[in-house]
């Protein structure tokens, strides 16, 4: 299912109706690549579950965008050359019998208020659940605050003041530039830079109890801190590496610092 409602970011919204994919729905890249089974609703084969998709666009302002994806959700960020906002919910509820999960579907409410994006939605009990992804289409020179419980956040090609937290769920920092901050608790992290040197303040990018996986291109510069305090490494660069153990080196012509460390999870970093 989806629907497709033109708002104001400073109106809280209701978005509910079928729509049928439209023609200017391409992009350059899609989330849903890096996100798989968080962001779609494929493989619905669950009979107790129930999966939907709803839209909305507006105008883009300078101001940050915020999302809180609540417990179970996230939030996916892919910067493009409109100066629009697009985001899709994708809905997933848990029930007694889909027609039950519908029916929590049909309770949860996607609010947009004050630049923050969010879900509200009925309390559940025993197997019953409800969780939603927002994945979001913004100007490439944005700002975003991202948070979620249990949920993914990433952000692809967007550069800015870039903040984004999750607890037991992935971050993806994909060609990303600017003051970019990112954490994850018992999570992945996965980043890979793009061109020839970052571009902004720098990245400081890490997690606890989760692997990292780095890509950087050959010729890169950047003063690079990465590895591991208690975990294996696999480091496809002209540094000496010792298990548990961070490093840093000047790589290229040197530049912003780009952090991107583990605790207690193992560490690949490949360039090519």
């Amino acid at each position: 299912m989806r629907t497709r409602i033109l708002t104001a970011l400073s109106v809280a919204i209701l978005l509910v109706g079928p729509q049928a994919r439209g023609a200017d729905h391409e992009h350059e890249h899609d989330p849903g690549e890096d996100f798989g089974r968080w962001v779609n609703c494929e493989d619905n084969e669950d009979p107790r579950r129930h999966c939907e998709e709803r839209d909305a666009e507006w105008r883009a302002s300078s101001a940050t965008i915020r999302v809180d994806g609540g417990r179970n959700g996230g939030g996916l960020v892919v910067g493009w050359d409109k100066d629009i906002v697009r985001v899709k919910a994708v809905i997933n509820a848990r029930g007694k019998s889909r027609q039950h999960a519908e029916e929590i579907a049909q309770q949860i409410r996607i609010q947009m208020n004050d630049d923050l994006i969010t879900a509200t939605g009925p309390e559940t009990r025993g197997d019953e659940s409800w969780s939603v992804v927002f994945r979001i289409w913004a100007p490439r020179k944005s700002n975003l605050d991202l948070r979620a419980e249990n949920g993914p956040v990433g952000a692809l090609g967007i550069t800015g003041k870039l903040r984004l937290v999750t607890h037991n769920g992935p971050v993806s920092l994909i060609g990303v530039g600017g003051n970019v901050v990112a954490k994850t608790h018992n999570g992945p992290l996965s980043v890979r830079l793009r061109g020839a040197r970052w571009d902004g303040a720098g990245l400081d990018a890490e997690t606890i109890n989760g692997p990292v996986s780095l890509d950087i291109p050959r010729g890169y510069s950047a003063n690079l801190e990465s590895g591991t305090q208690n975990g294996p490494s696999d480091v496809d660069l002209p540094v000496r590496m010792r298990r548990g153990r961070w490093f840093a080196a000047a790589l290229g012509d040197g530049g912003k610092p780009v952090r991107v460390v583990t605790h207690n999870g193992p560490v690949k970093i490949d360039s090519q």
